[in-house]
């Protein structure tokens, strides 16, 4: 049976809500989601856009039932206004009363301007819009922004890409995205199959991958673009992340699986395998648990301006995760962790200052009851609380026995230090077992901290590549190198982090300019005014973290694989430009 491009349109913009506002929002990519203050979160010319609200929509799901599109759609409208030029956007969806999603002309003036939607006769109060031209966002499969995208097969129109459907190196891939840029035909029409010619790069786990093809979906759907490239040799893996770069503006990251041969992919002992997949498939879910261990070291010195003073803050922790997972779990799935591929990375956003990474896909989950955990290392056994079935976290963490930072009368030595919990040794995590999964031991081996370049690095450039170098890790994994940036601090905290892999035995990685561009520039913090001093010190609104991990896999009854993870990073706060 032909799929009809509504069809297809609705499959590709089935989104999550993410918005509570009173009036209408700023409009965000349909695709990406990205915040509208960072650099791929504007909305481009020929793009398709949503904006959440309140009473903006029909209740239910309402398309159109053909093309044109029209200006209106079940009362809904969305009128944009730039320059003192106004357009009257193509509305191709509204949703639960909520939502609605339309496509900005191709025509609409670049720069600053308001939004307004209007429903049965009332209009919002205008929001902000920025029109540029390009603000690429690729779909992912569980519409977040982040995780699997939705990467075709060309020769194969209903073939896409999931971690049971891998591609191979040699394949052509459609990459399925909006807000490539501005078309030189009507926005409303089933497109024509022609390239924009843009300057698009593509690069697949890092590696650039050659491009034929940058234009609208021909044939499918207003609004939609798709990028068609070919994956690079020398890339494998269930989680491999893609940047797609338009004119310079990078898109969201998201993932592509590729393996060898069609069908499912591998990551070896780094993560998901093509027989738990099968298995998967076969029996209907499998049962993953995961271990991790992690310190960040924070350095800070020069707070005091009475006491010349170092504080090294050992911030330890001890987590455990025991979930089942269905195969459509799977097409959605991160992976244990987050990036599953050396020498690539990815960037996620967030906001309102939680700086949290869990996948949501996890979090739905089932959880498995496993009984109580302990850890027990050099410095003894620590309890690890469970938080809730399938769930355990811990600090391990003892403070600053010196004093705080900032606090002369409490500050008496050169040096604070934390010793915490995770020293060098063998570290072995012991569960009781539960109805869900039997009793059973992990163990992992924490080295001495790699040496790293992070002290001389002054500032972190957004327009060229960071390096980052190191040695002293042949006894870890993969090298782990993740920063952060924050704006709207004290009001309204949003922020992206970046998280890289790289390899062991290389010495060096360059942290790549796509993925730093896709944090903002950092603003500068307050700190703690002294008595005496002239005035309020600062600190930058960024961090770097630098250092490695590994992995080991342990075995449970009722546990179809188990991971345990240790990390060791070194963290300074630092300004990104």
């Amino acid at each position: 049976m032909k799929r009809t491009p509504v069809a297809l349109l609705w499959l590709l913009c089935t989104l999550t809500g993410l918005a509570q506002a009173q009036t209408a929002s700023t409009p965000v990519n349909v695709a990406s989601f990205a915040n509208p203050n960072f650099v791929n979160g504007k909305v481009a010319q020929g793009m398709m856009f949503e904006i959440f609200g309140t009473n903006i929509a029909m209740p239910g799901l309402i398309q159109p039932e053909s093309f044109p599109l029209q200006t209106e759609l079940a009362g809904a409208s969305v009128r944009v206004t730039v320059g003192g030029q106004v357009r009257d956007c193509f509305v191709i969806r509204t949703l639960n009363n909520n939502r609605v999603a339309a496509i900005l002309p191709s025509d609409t003036p670049l720069g600053t301007g308001t939004l307004v939607v209007t429903f049965n006769g009332q209009s919002t109060t205008p929001v902000p819009i920025e029109v540029v031209a390009h603000s690429p966002g690729v779909f992912s499969i569980a519409s977040t922004g982040s995780g699997p995208g939705i990467f075709g097969d060309p020769l194969a129109r209903n073939q896409i890409n999931t971690v049971f459907n891998a591609f191979q190196p040699g394949d052509l891939v459609d990459a399925w995205m909006t807000g490539l840029g501005a078309a030189p035909f009507a926005d409303n029409i089933l497109p024509p199959g022609a390239d924009l010619g843009y300057d698009v790069k593509v690069t697949v786990g890092g590696v650039p991958a050659t491009v034929s093809f940058h234009g609208r979906s021909a044939g499918c759907c207003a609004g939609i673009d798709i990028v068609r490239f070919t994956v690079p040799p020398g890339v494998e893996g269930c989680h491999v992340p893609v940047i797609i770069t338009v004119n310079g503006v990078p898109s969201n990251v998201t993932t592509i699986s590729i393996g060898p041969n069609r069908g499912p992919c591998s990551d070896g002992a780094l993560g998901l395998d093509s027989e738990l997949l099968t298995q998967a498939e076969q029996n209907g879910s499998i049962t993953l648990g995961a271990i991790a261990l992690s310190r960040t070291t924070l350095t800070v010195s020069g707070l005091s301006q009475q006491v010349e003073q170092v504080f090294e803050l050992n911030q330890d922790a001890a987590a455990g995760g025991f979930h089942r997972f269905t195969p459509t779990d799977l097409q959605r799935y991160r992976g244990p962790l987050d990036v599953s591929t050396i020498g690539a990375c990815v960037v996620r956003n967030f906001s309102g200052g939680q700086f949290e990474n869990t996948d949501p896909i996890v979090n739905a989950t089932p959880g498995l009851e496993a009984g109580a955990m302990t850890l027990t290392g050099p410095l003894g056994t620590r309890t690890i609380q469970r938080q809730e079935v399938g769930l355990y976290f811990q600090s391990l963490s003892t403070g600053f026995p010196g004093g705080l930072p900032g606090i002369p009368s409490l500050v008496s030595d050169s040096k604070s230090q934390s010793t915490g919990f995770l020293v060098a040794g063998s570290y072995v995590a012991a569960l009781s077992g539960g109805v869900d999964v039997g009793a059973t031991s992990a163990s992992i081996d924490v080295p001495e901290k790699p040496v790293t370049n992070l002290d001389s690095i002054q500032f972190v450039p957004r327009d060229r590549p960071l390096r980052i170098t190191y040695s002293g890790t042949n006894s870890a994994d993969w090298v782990w190198i993740s920063g952060t940036s924050i704006i709207n601090v004290r009001t309204n905290p949003q922020g992206a982090f970046f998280i890289c892999r790289a390899p062991t035995s290389s010495g060096s990685f360059d942290v790549p300019t796509d993925v730093l561009q896709l944090v903002p520039p950092s603003e500068f913090i307050s700190a703690l005014k002294e008595e005496g001093a002239a005035k309020d010190q600062s600190i930058p609104s960024g961090a770097l973290m630098v250092g490695h991990g590994s992995l080991n896999l342990f075995s449970a009854s009722g546990l179809d694989q188990g991971s345990i993870i240790h990390t060791d990073t070194d963290l300074k706060t630092i300004e990104y430009r």
